[in-house]
């Protein structure tokens, strides 16, 4: 099954979300702790919502993120890090016309990244990162 698949069908199954109130450093700290291995929030970004799924075809971690960095430079940075974490990288465009970025390591970990500007706000961004069972 592709990654796109698997993890799209992740993304509409959860039934989970955390959030933190933490302010400054402590903030941080809490976000980064959300982030897969390998993955970090740069700056200007925010987990809105951090997802974990676990269903009988897979598990994984959805995050929706907000950012005042462009969706090039969002792709570019979650990019850099799947490749460095070992993923092997494709670009297309997904079900609602947006860039993507999927990809799956030589053990089957499947990572999938999708960004969209927004008119009046911030950048909003889709990463998930699981497996299939």
């Amino acid at each position: 099954m592709a990654p796109i698949l698997v993890l799209g069908i992740l993304a509409s199954c959860g039934d989970g979300t955390a959030s933190s109130e933490a302010e400054g450093e402590e903030a941080v700290a809490i976000a980064d702790e959300q982030m897969p291995e390998g993955f970090s929030l740069p700056e200007g970004t925010q987990i809105v919502s951090s997802t974990s799924v676990d269903i009988a075809g897979g598990a994984g971690t959805v995050l929706l993120l907000d950012s005042t960095l462009s969706t090039e430079e969002l792709e570019e940075h979650f990019a850099e890090e799947a490749r460095a974490a070992g993923f092997n990288l494709t670009e297309g465009i997904n079900a609602t016309g947006q860039r993507q970025v999927s990809g799956e390591t030589p053990d089957g970990l499947m990572f999938d990244f999708a960004a969209a500007s927004t008119p009046t706000g911030p950048t909003r961004a889709s990463m998930a990162v699981g497996r299939e069972r």
